[in-house]
């Protein structure tokens, strides 16, 4: 490049950190400056539409058990858009509305919310033997266990009894409480439970699981493998992802068949 240019290769270097820094100081203007509590405007709100509608369609027509099908197709999209897109914070909408894949810093500005309901939530890993490295990864998850629900899965992740499913000591897991890791987990949709009948849990629970899927995928949160994993990450809207995260999910929870009530309790399993 310094060739073409006619100019020094130390010149070139020195001009690229500036004009890189120049873009991190106008980006991060840029957020500051933006009321991310605004509610969408038309545009936005056709944008988040669409993808959701995209998004959903393409799960329907994937790697998903005969139960799942069926949840999938009882109601319309348009039915599962009115479900769904309400229960989401207007910050995140605006994130899954934009042009370009949220930042790091974006996504750790979010709430948490050490609520005992149901819902969707994420949190930021980084790799152990490269602490200077700027990739992060992204693991997102639900929280559907009665009697623990978002406030317990946090604790259940603090006590490394539960998570991704790679080698524990690859990764520095970003808790809330202060020990020996540093950040957040991060709220997406939170669903309350209008009452303890064991169809209502359930419907809620079946909610929250496809919320967690289509959001997993909306946010490139599946880990690029193979198959299915690889069909769901490129249903990402900023496919092929650019930013300074990747996916940590290793499974679409529609490919496994939800377990009864009944089960749950006989197995002690959680999400």
């Amino acid at each position: 490049m310094a060739e073409k240019l006619g100019r020094k290769v130390k010149s070139v270097a020195e001009r690229l950190r500036y004009m890189r820094a120049q873009y991190r100081v106008s980006t991060s203007k840029d957020e500051e400056s933006r009321n991310w509590h605004d509610e969408l405007d038309d545009n936005e709100h056709a944008v988040l539409e669409e993808r959701f509608y995209r998004i959903l369609q393409e799960l329907r027509e994937g790697n998903i058990t005969n139960s799942w099908k069926c949840v999938l197709t009882s109601i319309s999209t348009r039915d599962w858009a009115a479900k769904l897109l309400p229960l989401i914070p207007i910050r995140v909408k605006h994130m899954l509305a934009s042009p370009r894949q949220p930042t790091v810093s974006e996504l750790k500005a979010l709430e948490w919310k050490d609520t005992s309901s149901m819902g969707v939530y994420f949190w930021i890993l980084q790799k152990l033997h490269n602490p200077m490295s700027e990739e992060s990864h992204i693991y997102v998850g639900s929280a559907t266990k009665y009697g623990w629900e978002l406030a317990g899965r946090q604790l259940q992740h603090e006590r490394h009894e539960a998570g991704p499913k790679l080698p524990r000591r690859v990764y520095n897991l970003k808790t809330r409480k202060r020990r020996n890791w540093t950040g957040n987990f991060h709220t997406l949709p939170v669903v309350d439970r209008i009452s303890d009948e064991s169809q209502e849990v359930m419907q809620i629970r079946r909610l929250v699981i496809v919320a967690e899927v289509i959001l997993t995928t909306w946010l490139g949160g599946f880990w690029v493998d193979r198959g299915e994993q690889q069909r769901l990450h490129s249903l990402c809207p900023w496919h092929p992802i650019t930013g300074n995260y990747c996916g940590l999910c290793s499974h679409s929870p529609l490919s496994l068949d939800y377990p009864t009530l009944a089960e749950q309790a006989k197995s002690g399993d959680c999400d």
